[in-house]
This record gives C-alpha cells, structure tokens and sequence, in this order.
C-alpha cells in the first residue's frame, strides 16, 4: 500500500512540475512577444492563453515525427 502511495504521489509531483515549467515558458515567451514586437513589426500585444497557444502550435509543427513512427516500429 505504501509503495501505491508514493507513486501516486510521485505523479502528482511531476504533474506539478510540468505544469508550471509550461507556465514559465508560456510567461516568458508572452513577456518577450510583449516586449519586443509591437514596437518592431507593430502588431498586438498577446495574453497568457494565447502564448501558450503558440507554443503548442511550434512545437506541433517543429515535431520531428519520424522519430516517433521509428521508436514505435523498432
């Protein structure tokens, strides 16, 4: 039962863990869009939800998926 436990515990400590190591990547990439591009390029300042928006969408389009499909077929 003890050792249940502390795995149920361990994945909530790693779920918190990620969690806020996306929150700190999503502040700071809002931070610096904020800073940094509308004085350049002149558009709109985003919020937290839309910069974690495009993170998502980055890491979506930069996934080297035949990585993936070759650790799944091996």
């Amino acid at each position: 039962m003890k050792q249940k436990q502390k795995n149920i515990y361990g994945i909530l400590l790693v779920s918190v863990i990620v969690i806020a190591i996306i929150a700190a990547l999503s502040f700071v990439v809002m931070m610096l869009w904020n800073l940094i591009l509308p004085g350049v390029i002149l558009c709109d300042e985003i919020n937290f939800w839309q910069s974690a928006g495009l993170i998502c969408l980055i890491s979506l389009l930069t996934f080297d998926k035949a990585k993936l499909f070759n650790w799944i077929y091996e």
